[in-house]
């Protein structure tokens, strides 16, 4: 059988021992917090919870040791409400907590998500004999960081400094993850050189954290630096952390380097997964690079990965900067030979590359269909949103607008009606638009050119962000 069933069998027998007819009390309690602490072992909580029971009834000498195996077999079982009864409970009990008792429970509340519970015990720990460690600070900042607390990571970080607690890898590692989840990556990489500072070797965790948050910054020379790092701290490189710097790479728009990684992953055997691919072609894309964004979307089936929609749209809009057609078509024609269905981004891109093709007034309709753009003419038909739409797929939303939407307003007003009011296309102040990296043209200019190649006058008028057609 398991540890925990071994323990408890072991229990009985060496309880039957009798000294005059009557077993040792305090010998039980031992045995029973033993087992206890192997039924955590073996996420056996509820088994933990009926011992712990157990040895009340029974008499047996219910200590804190016993409390705090349970209750961090609750922790392990994700079971938070049962943890935060039991260190109640100890009170009533008139068990004195201690700190052990509340970085278990703390720790319970941060695997299960509940960072306002995490805060509020510990925030009851000055009242109790029981002065916060390390362990304590790392709990209560890895459960600011799954609940996207990070300025309460930061603060938990200060109040540990002023406390003097020397922080460990796990602390740091913590505290650089919860800051660069929320984009602070100055924060972030300020914690990495303390952590250096205070003589903290990092581990694969925080060198993961660290890269990530330069991901979120586009610092890809700090993340080149952190390669480097691990190498000379002979931290094993994964995917992972390869994944995020060539991230950090494709986001600071910096191709060469993504594909450098991406060979220096071969080198050092590390598989590329589906992730690592995306974010190098996405590189490409952006370094208007198509031909090799091309050459990777091939290596990813040859190498038996299935390339996901982030991998398409990002594929298809290389190949929308270069206008090529026939390569674009081909990848979206495939995206249901892969059991995906394309999204508006996928529509977007593959209409950059048919802005001026035939084909592209079908791909459109079809996108229609599809409810992709239902905000074209939300607020009527006088008024045409090109709002989340491409250079590309605003050509064809002007084109259908014009050709469909209009003669059938104008075809519904009774003669002799007031006149409707000017037909108007928002094309956005450009400052806020989407950046459409498959593009090198702005929506505006879309708009205007396709307006100007149908003969169609329009004004700037006082909204920057709308031209007004003139009749």
């Amino acid at each position: 059988g398991s540890r925990w069933e071994l323990a408890l069998l072991d229990a009985a027998l060496r309880a039957s021992i009798r000294q005059g007819g009557r077993a040792r009390p305090r010998s039980q309690a031992v045995l029973y917090t033993s087992a206890i602490s192997e039924c955590r072992k073996e996420r056996r909580w509820g088994t933990a919870v009926e011992l712990l029971r157990q040895m009340f009834v029974g008499q047996l000498g219910v200590d804190v040791v016993a409390v705090n195996a349970t209750i961090s077999a609750c922790g392990r079982g994700a079971q938070w409400p049962t943890a935060i009864g039991l260190l109640s409970w100890m009170r009533v009990a008139c068990l004195a907590p201690d700190v052990i008792s509340f970085n278990s429970t703390i720790s319970s509340c941060e695997k299960s998500g509940r960072w306002e519970l995490a805060v509020g015990i510990f925030a009851g720990m000055p009242g109790q004999a029981a002065a916060p460690d390390a362990i304590t600070y790392s709990a209560l900042i890895r459960a600011c960081e799954r609940g996207h607390q990070w300025h309460r990571a930061v603060l938990c970080m200060s109040e540990m400094q002023h406390r003097r607690v020397a922080g460990d890898v796990v602390t740091y590692s913590a505290a650089i993850s919860s800051c660069g989840k929320a984009s602070r990556w100055g924060e972030a990489l300020d914690y990495w050189r303390e952590m250096r500072q205070d003589r903290v070797r990092p581990n694969i965790v925080a060198y993961s954290a660290a890269l990530s948050a330069c991901e979120k910054g586009q610092q890809w020379a700090q993340a080149m630096r952190l390669l480097d790092d691990m190498q000379n701290d002979r931290a094993k490189h994964d995917v992972i952390s390869y994944s995020a710097a060539i991230s950090a790479c494709e986001k600071g728009r910096q191709w060469a380097q993504a594909i450098s990684l991406l060979q220096r992953m071969e080198c050092d055997a590390v598989a590329p997964n589906v992730i690592t691919y995306n974010a190098t072609i996405s590189a490409c894309e952006k370094g208007w690079h198509w031909p090799i964004a091309l050459r990777l979307f091939g290596s990813m089936r040859a190498g038996s990965l299935a390339p996901d929609l982030v991998s398409f749209n990002a594929t298809i809009g290389a190949c929308a900067q270069a206008r090529s057609v026939g390569p674009a078509l081909d990848l979206f024609a495939a995206l249901a030979s892969e059991g995906l269905r394309p999204d508006r981004v996928t529509y977007n891109v593959v209409l950059d590359a048919a802005s001026d093709a035939p084909v592209g007034q079908e791909i459109f309709q079809q996108a229609l269909h599809e409810g992709i753009f239902p905000g074209l003419v939300a607020s009527g038909a006088c008024l045409l949103d090109t709002h989340d739409l491409s250079p590309g797929a605003a050509r064809w939303a002007v084109r259908w607008w014009l050709d469909e939407v209009m003669p059938g307003a104008l075809g519904r007003l009774p003669e002799g009606s007031t006149p409707p009011p000017p037909f108007q296309v928002i094309v956005g102040r450009q400052r806020s638009r989407k950046a459409w990296s498959s593009s090198g043209e702005s929506v505006h200019a879309a708009v205007v050119s396709v307006l100007s190649e149908l003969g169609v006058g329009w004004e700037g008028g006082s909204n920057e962000g709308r031209l007004r057609l003139l009749a």
